[in-house]
């Protein structure tokens, strides 16, 4: 009987032993993994930093964001229950007596997930004309290529006029065509620095529309996204990177 306890607390003590050094080399490893981990945003924040230099930053930032989905296509705030409560209020000002508009430019334009069906909308009922102008125009080559093809099928069976136009153009570092009646910027300033956001609107009044429609965060504090990393196409990427920021007011 004791020949068996002491094999049993033989076994026993193996066991622990076993465990314990099987809890060291998780530990270990896990903490190895950990210094790894913190070593790669390390290395992911200089290459952050460098990145940031370029002079095609802002583009660079969207078209990895469109490339790699994160906001599947232009984000929440283009879903159809987001624009519900405002693309009535959006055709109803553009048909007022004293706007009459005939053209808009669509500045940021995304996946045109909204803005070019409810102007077809408009004018199949008569409300816009049929030779409405509209212009597209987004920094990321990815929506455009999209919306390009897309109208261009559209108009191959006769579903849609040639006054549809979508191209890749900065309207932070490019000028704004002009001539428009109504300028569009809808939910672009809050995935900009105020330094760009300033230029973008220097470009607006250049570009001299008639009408200009933008979009705002009413009594957000107005912290600077440099702050929180730049363009927020980067800055999203990392958890809590862009906590406390709102957008501009």
């Amino acid at each position: 009987l004791v020949r068996y306890a002491l094999k049993f607390q033989f076994v026993v003590e193996m066991a622990f032993w076993v465990v314990a050094s099987w809890g060291h080399r998780i530990s270990t490893r896990g903490d190895a993994l950990h210094n790894r981990l913190a070593a790669i945003l390390e290395d992911l924040e200089a290459l952050h930093e460098h990145i940031r230099a370029l002079p095609e930053y802002r583009r660079i930032a969207f078209e990895e964001i469109h490339s790699a989905g994160y906001w599947g296509r232009s984000g929440g705030g283009s879903s159809p229950k987001a624009v519900a409560v405002v693309t009535d209020a959006f055709t109803n000002f553009l048909t007022r007596r004293e706007v009459n508009a005939r053209s808009l430019i669509d500045v940021g334009c995304g996946w045109g997930e909204w803005v070019p069906g409810a102007i077809q909308v408009s004018i199949m009922a008569g409300r816009l004309p049929e030779d409405f102008q509209y212009l597209g125009l987004d920094i990321a080559k990815q929506p455009i290529a999209h919306l390009r093809a897309k109208f261009n099928k559209a108009l191959e069976g006769g579903n849609t006029s040639s006054f549809f136009e979508f191209a890749v153009q900065d309207g932070v570092s490019e000028r704004l065509p002009s001539g428009f009646d109504v300028a569009l910027v809808r939910h672009v300033f809050q995935h900009t620095v105020i330094r760009d956001a300033l230029q973008l609107l220097r470009n607006l009044r250049a570009a001299r529309p008639k009408f200009v429609i933008l979009s705002s965060w009413p009594n957000a504090s107005n912290a600077d996204l440099a702050d929180f990393g730049g363009s927020s196409a980067f800055a999203s990427k990392i958890a809590g990177r862009l906590q406390g920021f709102e957008s501009y007011d």
